[in-house]
């Protein structure tokens, strides 16, 4: 049986890659918006307009990462055990 970051959801993409995310089915992931961005660090959009990679984002959880990266979680926005806002990982 594939784990939820395997399977493909309507949207292409898989489950949630946090560890912690309990709730991350693939129907919750969605490109994040440039609004979305913006409440992001500058070291780390730095770090994704160098890459060119899409960014996603769970709207269980509010993991932050992109499909390439092995489920590594670049942060979280809007997090309801962390508050509102950006918090890198």
């Amino acid at each position: 049986m594939p784990s939820r970051t395997q399977s493909g959801g309507r949207n292409g993409l898989g489950g949630c890659p946090s560890t912690q995310c309990s709730g991350g089915s693939p129907g919750r992931q969605s490109e994040l918006t440039e609004a979305q961005i913006e409440r992001i660090d500058d070291v780390t959009k730095k770090d994704i307009e160098q890459s060119g990679a899409t960014l996603y984002r769970c709207s269980y959880c509010g993991a932050v990462y992109n499909r390439w990266t092995a489920g590594k979680v670049l942060g979280f926005l809007d997090n309801a055990m962390l508050g509102d806002g950006w918090h890198p990982s």
